[in-house]
């Protein structure tokens, strides 16, 4: 007896439960977005994406939900338009019952310029991601010369990010050079038409420390313009070559990366 009272309940509960589904207003279908909230997680003072270029973006994609039904607002069509520029790094997406959107955001910061031989300016960030040069940024250090794609996000990265992070070589380095072999070279603003030879990018560390020390105790007792050249690029020494009396110009490679650079901005 007690089993049938049971099974009448449950058939009774079942009944209603579908009643109320079939019968009750969909409320989320009468609700319309009537606001996107745009919140940007990092805090990037130069950043190249703002809220406006955010709805420009989700507009051009026909994704922007503002008078739209929010059941139809598709947060995953909007993730997916908002990754498809370079400049954004993450997003994320979630609705309310009472009609807000809500977009989160992480944005990618460029650390280095890069100026290959071909001509096709780009930035790179500090995962070597590779980002248009849409927007002109005087305030980075320029990598110019054989610079092949792979070469730029493999090796340049480390020592972007190490010249970014140290206040003295971020005011001291105006120019890198990739040669043919990879090598690279750094022009810096002491010293007339100094050039440096870095070697490869390991032991970076080592490396400036190296230099550093050759600034501070040798440089000041020869004269800053002593020297043509300094070579760092051997572990546990640093040569530097005497300049002659021929002045030695910068190469005409860097300096041509420069005129460019000028002229495309």
């Amino acid at each position: 007896m007690k089993t049938l009272f049971r099974l009448f309940l449950l058939l009774v509960a079942t009944s209603y439960l579908v009643y109320t589904f079939i019968h009750s207003p969909k409320v989320e279908n009468d609700v319309v977005c009537s606001k996107v909230e745009i919140n940007f997680a990092d805090s990037i003072t130069d950043g190249f994406i703002d809220t406006n270029e955010v709805k420009q973006i989700l507009m051009s994609a026909g994704e922007y939900p503002v008078a739209k039904h929010i059941d139809s607002v598709s947060g995953k069509n909007i993730v997916t338009s908002l990754l498809k520029n370079k400049y954004i790094k993450t997003a994320d997406c979630y609705k309310t019952p009472k009609g807000v959107v809500h977009i989160n955001l992480t944005q990618r910061k460029p650390i280095m310029a890069v100026l290959p031989e071909d001509g096709n300016a780009y930035y790179i960030d500090k995962e070597g991601a590779i980002l248009p040069a849409n927007k002109y940024l005087s305030y980075l250090t320029a990598a110019s010369g054989n610079i092949s794609k792979e070469f730029a996000q493999k090796k340049l990265p480390a020592l972007a990010q190490y010249i970014e992070a140290n206040k003295f070589w971020k005011d001291q380095i105006s120019q890198i050079y990739v040669t043919k072999g990879e090598k690279i070279d750094l022009y810096t603003r002491v010293g007339e038409d100094q050039v440096i030879h870095f070697g490869n990018t390991d032991s970076i560390d080592r490396k400036f420390r190296h230099l550093k020390a050759f600034y501070e105790k040798v440089l000041p007792e020869a004269g800053w313009n002593t020297y043509s050249e300094i070579t760092v690029a051997y572990d546990n020494q640093i040569i530097g070559k005497r300049r002659t009396a021929t002045k030695q110009p910068k190469k005409p490679v860097a300096k041509k990366t420069e005129k460019k650079q000028e002229e495309k901005h």
